[in-house]
């Protein structure tokens, strides 16, 4: 998380780019550019971070931050999980959360 940074597509960090659980870093952006595309319409900050990847599916933490105009003050005011598995036709994103979960 980049607090100086406002943006509404995918944060990267430096870390994951390179590689993450030696999953391919173009693979993750693009999964990530996914993710962002399925959730255009937030116009808030879309926060991305990969947890894990097992049997050709990704799994990511989504984060959307807002801030207070005054006093920058910043807090996650929705988060989800959500799966992403390549098929020959594209990326298919798969929001696995629990919606009851606390």
């Amino acid at each position: 998380m980049n607090p100086g940074m406002d943006f509404t597509a995918t944060e990267i960090d430096e870390h994951e780019h390179e590689h993450a659980e030696g999953i391919a870093s173009e693979f993750l952006f693009e999964c990530r550019q996914t993710i962002a595309a399925r959730y255009f319409e937030v116009a808030e900050r879309l926060d991305v971070r990969h947890l894990w990847t097992r049997e050709g599916v990704s799994t990511f933490r989504v984060n959307w931050w807002k801030s207070d105009p005054l006093t920058g003050e910043r807090w996650i005011y929705r988060s989800a999980f959500v799966a992403v598995e390549a098929k020959l036709d594209g990326m298919i994103v798969l929001d696995q959360t629990r919606q009851k979960a606390a």
